[in-house]
């Protein structure tokens, strides 16, 4: 029979640590994150769009380029998809030792205006995290419910086991 004896497991321990860490901050990850998540917040319908509301969205329509998967009558939270786009592009990870988490918040870059009925800019000039901080107070909603979570954590071990392979 044959031993062999293992040393310097810390160091081994660090290491893989060190490399696990460096995987959860790498774009790639962090934007598969982003998508998931502006993905699932995008496939959310919160309710219908009122009456008056769906007068306006057809002024605005007129003047403005949509999102693909904007609908006058439903409320989804996309018109033309420039939020949720800021949205899927700032995902940040921090922590230490052991603990991380993924940050997923808009930016303070500004939010184009929309053109009125006669093509003139309307509204005030705002970044897309002011314009999150307000919807979130209007529509309260849990995006990140377990199922999502699950779907998420899932793909993160599948990104996370093929970056160590060397394979993304």
């Amino acid at each position: 029979m044959a031993k062999i004896k293992v040393t310097n497991l810390k160091r081994i321990q660090s290491a893989l640590r060190q490399k696990i860490v460096k995987a959860l901050r790498d774009k790639d990850i962090r934007g598969e994150v982003g998508t998931l998540t502006g993905d699932q917040i995008q496939s959310t319908t919160f309710k219908s769009a009122a009456e008056s509301t769906q007068k306006t969205r057809k002024l605005l329509e007129k003047k403005n380029k949509t999102h693909p998967t904007y609908a006058r009558s439903k409320i989804n939270i996309t018109f033309t998809g420039e939020l949720l786009d800021d949205l899927r592009k700032n995902v940040k990870l921090e922590g230490s030792g052991g603990d991380y988490k993924y940050i997923i918040d808009n930016s303070e870059k500004k939010h184009k205006r929309y053109k009125g009925a006669k093509g003139k800019l309307i509204g005030k000039s705002l970044s897309n995290k002011q314009i999150a901080d307000y919807i979130k107070k209007l529509i309260p909603f849990d995006t990140f419910k377990s199922e999502f979570l699950n779907k998420l954590t899932k793909k993160l071990q599948q990104l996370l086991e093929q970056k160590l392979k060397g394979k993304l």
